[in-house]
């Protein structure tokens, strides 16, 4: 019995209307309970989008990530630059059946809302990775 691989996202991609990021090679996708989900051997990347519902600056939404981060968060970074407004924190979870892995959150703010993406990985030296890739996030006109 023969598989459909799944498709294949690289480069610069639309993550929807509102959103585009670069991907520094080939990843798997496919959506996940409404959820963009992009994975390749070594990292795994969720990404959601959200509308700008509550009418908060991009500020006041950043504080807002930093106030409701776990404790055990490390590397908080939270900034509004660029026409942006950007938090991202790691924190180390247990995965499936118990193995620790290495996750980075990012919550990016534009006037229109924003954009989490977590991204996983067994391999803490993926996280220099990931963050290439956030850092390529721009908020998009529809």
């Amino acid at each position: 019995m023969t598989t459909t691989p799944p498709p294949r996202a690289s480069g610069k991609i639309r993550v929807n209307a509102n959103w585009s990021m670069v991907l520094p090679g080939p990843f798997n996708q496919k959506i996940e309970d409404g959820t963009l989900v992009l994975w390749d051997d070594n990292l795994t990347i969720w990404i959601k989008s959200y509308g700008n519902t509550d009418g908060l600056s991009k500020q006041a939404r950043v504080d807002r990530e930093v106030a409701n981060a776990d404790p055990s968060v490390t590397e908080m970074i939270p900034v509004v630059a660029h026409g942006l407004g950007r938090c991202s924190y790691r924190l180390n979870e247990k995965g499936p059946a118990g193995v620790s892995r290495e996750a980075l959150y990012t919550y990016t703010h534009s006037d229109a809302g924003q954009l989490n993406v977590a991204f996983y990985s067994f391999d803490e030296k993926q996280i220099p990775r990931a963050r290439v890739i956030y850092a390529s996030i721009e908020a998009e006109t529809p």
